[in-house]
């Protein structure tokens, strides 16, 4: 299902969170990264980005460093998080 979203209003509503709220630059730059993964697909409910893509996107060069500023952006509530699973058996 598409969403209606107003990608400016993003953008905007992202950098008066900023302003307010510190984030490190790898949050920053996963959040835009996730942002431009959305709107490539046209703003789909949910987003399945695999670490790798998102660590390439972003130039970050361990799973740790995804990781940290993941955790940050959740604790900021600036992204929900819905892990899942794939069994591979």
């Amino acid at each position: 299902m598409k969403y209606k979203i107003d990608y400016i209003k993003q953008l905007n509503g992202f950098w008066r969170f900023r302003r307010m709220n510190h984030l490190t630059h790898q949050q920053v730059d996963l959040y835009f990264a996730l942002l431009d993964s959305l709107n490539s697909l046209f703003w789909e409910k949910e987003l399945s980005a695999a670490n790798s893509t998102l660590m390439k996107k972003t130039n970050m060069t361990s799973r740790s460093q995804l990781e940290r500023a993941r955790n940050g952006l959740i604790r900021n509530f600036v992204v929900n998080i819905i892990h899942k699973t794939t069994d591979f058996r």
